[in-house]
């Protein structure tokens, strides 16, 4: 008859096989112990009963990534910029075959209304190109029969268009006034919270710095990540400052006239408006941290 001490010592052996054998200690024991118990497990099935085991699964895109994949499962667009911003925007042109990307205070709604009567959708808003799958969201982005175009204007330009269309309320407690504070300091104004005098342009630069790029309302984001302009390829990149020149380029390339579509209205003095505004060194450094992607991605000069 064996002692209790004995018996102790036996259970922890048991014990200690059982541990091995279930959980092995290496990646070449853990596939070793698999692969038995599949073989065990095939071998008792019942007779006239095949038992097939099934690979391990794998995810969608590793099996993309592998070079023997074939090429129509590989997409040439990554996953994360087929959801990005700039397709959160873009407009599509499914008749004409073209792909539109608006930009706020680039003369976006006079061009939107155009080109719908151009596709023959009157009134109707073209649709976005977020709303197609993510296979045909990337033919839209890499073909080369879809003609992608963008207007652009100076970043200054239209950070200061931005600016007097917010000082454009006569009222500082009208909704309108209040929504656009509420936008230029990044938070709604609380109902108790009042303007007591009209938003200077270097409080407005001021406030605008402040807030991240992500954060920023549509008016003022960069151009550049509106339309993600540095990783979409654009056939044509027009001008605000040309448009009558750059839209007759987009009518050639559509084979189609966008009419009535007025230019652009500027003052004449609006290139003096403009140097005078951004006179100081301090609010051009202001606004060159908000808007040196632009220059550099456009071409524009932050000297006038």
């Amino acid at each position: 008859m064996m002692r209790p001490g004995w018996v102790h010592l036996a259970f922890i052996g048991l014990s200690l096989i059982l541990f091995v054998r279930i959980f092995p200690r290496s990646p070449h024991e853990h596939s070793l112990y698999a692969a038995k118990r599949s073989h065990f497990f095939a071998s008792h099935a019942p007779r006239g009963r095949q038992t097939k085991v099934a690979p391990p699964r794998q995810k969608r895109e590793a099996i993309w990534a592998r070079p023997d994949a074939p090429a129509e499962l590989v997409l040439a667009v990554s996953r994360d910029l087929l959801s990005s911003l700039p397709v959160h925007r873009l407009r599509v042109l499914p008749r004409l075959g073209a792909l539109f990307c608006p930009i706020p205070g680039v003369a976006s709604n006079a061009l939107l209304r155009a080109l719908g009567r151009a596709e023959g959708v009157g009134n109707e808003e073209l649709p976005l190109l977020s709303e197609y799958a993510l296979r045909d969201r990337e033919r839209f982005l890499v073909r080369p029969d879809i003609f992608r175009f963008v207007f652009v204007r100076h970043p200054f330009a239209r950070l200061l268009s931005a600016f007097y269309a917010g000082r454009a309320f006569s009222e500082l407690d009208s909704p309108g006034y209040r929504e656009f504070m509420g936008r230029v300091r990044g938070r709604p104004l609380a109902p108790d919270e009042h303007e007591l005098q009209p938003l200077s342009f270097l409080f407005f630069l001021t406030f605008l710095s402040k807030q991240r790029r992500s954060e920023l309302w549509d008016r003022f984001v960069p151009q550049s990540d509106l339309c993600g302009l540095q990783s979409f390829k654009y056939a044509f990149v027009g001008r605000l400052e040309q448009f009558e020149q750059d839209i007759a380029e987009v009518e050639r390339r559509l084979s189609r006239k966008l009419q009535p579509l007025e230019p652009p209205s500027f003052s004449s003095n609006a290139s003096q408006t403009l140097t005078e505004m951004f006179n100081s060194r301090k609010r051009r450094s202001k606004a060159m941290k908000l808007y040196d992607i632009d220059l550099k991605a456009l071409g524009y000069t932050s000297v006038f």
